[in-house]
């Protein structure tokens, strides 16, 4: 049999103070005293038939006890991760963790434990916007953690503007965040010709891909993306249009009397426009292809020209062509001859022109008994003043070229009529009266001994001596004789 000293003489005393019917103040007093003494000792006995065969002692056990260090911990927005030292009264005293922050903390290590320990944690980054607090119990003690907002996230963007052909094409962006939790998204602002083809969104650094079409407009065009919040400009010129012309000359040059004639306009691009422009007043017609759009023809006519060559441009899709047209100046010269006696003299001769812009000039064909006195060239019409000088000689003729045109010269002989057809052999001058019968004589008289043919008239009588006597051939430029002796 086994009795408790603690509970059974407790039990015991109770009894007898119920039965003495002792006051429960008084009753409570007294169990608070016995409790109190042997609080801290108290033995056991065991009896076996009536004597005390074992004695056992206890000692009660003091409450435990904890404490943790640090009480409160603060890691940076971005995250971290810490650990909590735990102590206790006694080395049996047992404790537990519990978190009460969610799932942005995370014990790692230290769930539980008896007597001292460690409790370790996670924090994982803020990217709430703001501050927050969680609290781990620890042993019984309240562990605080309190985690700031994160900074305001800040991009930038390379490059922040692009230019593309007028073909078209393709090109990327970087975007470079503050910190890796910071989220960005990318904004067409272009409309259609804008594709956003990578990149639509992100989060940290990221790269922001995109496609732009071909710009079939003459003008040219500008979009935009919003990018983390920065502006990315899209440049995109309008179709370039490049033209050439053929011919870019009228080769042959155009005849003096006008004509017509055409060019051909060759452009990059379906939708190029180009126009012609006439520079050279009014000799010049465009009569087709004054605008066009693409491939194109330009017709135009030319004048008859009364002037000078002259030269003319068309601008036609912003290349030059060029017209040449000949000389068309024309010129009469009055009179066209004139005859002199043998005495010489001055005279004028009369040039008029199709234009008052056509030039001439006159020149004298290497006679020096003809001089020109007066201006050897003009503008418009005018007139050439020359002299003869005097003959002595025989009957001479010569020549000026006036204005493009001869200009024939012709004087008497300065001879006698005896000179001419006696003893010089030469031709009788008709302007002399008594050379009439001279010259019937002379030419009687030498045809013989002279073996010369006169005057067709004297013919029959000539022949004969001729042939006879010196076998010679007659001189036929004698024949001129018979205008002036008969």
């Amino acid at each position: 049999m086994t009795v408790s000293s603690r509970s059974g003489i407790i039990n015991t005393h109770l009894q007898i103070l119920v039965k003495k019917k002792v006051p429960a103040i008084v009753a409570l007093f007294f169990l608070l005293l016995i409790s109190h003494l042997w609080a801290e000792n108290w033995k056991e006995y065991i009896y076996l038939e009536g004597k005390v065969v074992a004695v056992e002692s206890y000692n009660t056990p003091a409450p435990c006890t904890y404490d943790i260090s640090p009480t409160s911990a603060s890691p940076a927005a971005g995250g971290g991760s810490g650990g909590v030292s735990v102590t206790s009264s006694a080395g049996s005293c047992t404790w537990t963790t519990t978190n009460n922050a969610s799932s942005w903390v995370t014990i790692t290590g230290g769930n539980s434990g008896t007597g001292g320990g460690t409790v370790s944690y996670t924090v994982s980054a803020n990217n709430t916007g703001s501050a927050r607090s969680g609290t781990i119990t620890i042993a019984g003690n309240t562990f605080t953690i309190n985690q700031p907002a994160p900074p305001p996230c800040t991009y930038n963007i390379s490059p922040a503007s692009a230019s593309l052909a007028a073909g078209g094409g393709s090109g990327s962006v970087s975007v470079t965040s503050s910190a890796g939790s910071c989220t960005w998204a990318t904004t067409n602002n272009a409309s259609s010709w804008v594709t956003i083809t990578g990149g639509s969104s992100g989060t940290g650094n990221g790269t922001v891909s995109y496609t732009v079409s071909a710009n079939n407009s003459l003008l040219a065009r500008s979009g935009t993306l919003t990018i983390a919040g920065k502006m990315f400009t899209i440049n995109q010129p309008g179709v370039v249009c490049t033209y050439g012309i053929s011919p870019t000359s009228a080769n042959p040059a155009v005849a003096s009397g006008g004509g017509s004639g055409s060019v051909n306009v060759t452009s990059s691009n379906g939708i190029c426009t180009w126009t012609t422009t006439n520079n050279a007043s009014s000799w010049i017609t465009i009569t087709g292809g004054g605008s066009g759009t693409g491939n194109g023809t330009v017709s135009y006519t030319v004048s008859a020209n009364t002037a000078p060559s002259r030269s003319g441009t068309l601008t036609i899709a912003g290349n030059t062509f060029t017209i040449n047209q000949a000389d068309g100046c024309t010129y009469i010269i009055f009179p066209p001859s004139m005859s002199f006696t043998a005495a010489g003299g001055n005279s004028v001769t009369n040039v008029s022109v199709s234009d008052g812009s056509c030039t001439w000039t006159a020149t004298n064909n290497a006679f020096s008994w003809i001089t020109i006195t007066g201006s050897s060239s003009g503008t418009g019409g005018g007139a050439v003043s020359y002299s003869v000088g005097k003959n002595s000689g025989n009957q001479r003729s010569g020549t000026m070229t006036v204005a493009g045109k001869t200009l024939t010269i012709s004087q008497q002989s300065g001879m006698t009529c005896q000179q001419t057809c006696g003893f010089h052999r030469e031709f009788c001058e008709s302007d002399m009266p008594d050379c009439e019968g001279s010259c019937t004589e002379a030419a009687l008289a030498y045809c013989g001994p002279y073996n010369f043919l006169c005057a067709a008239s004297y013919l029959d009588a000539c022949i004969p001596i001729c042939e006879s006597q010196h076998m010679f051939q007659c001189a036929a430029e004698y024949d001129y004789c018979v205008s002036f002796c008969n």
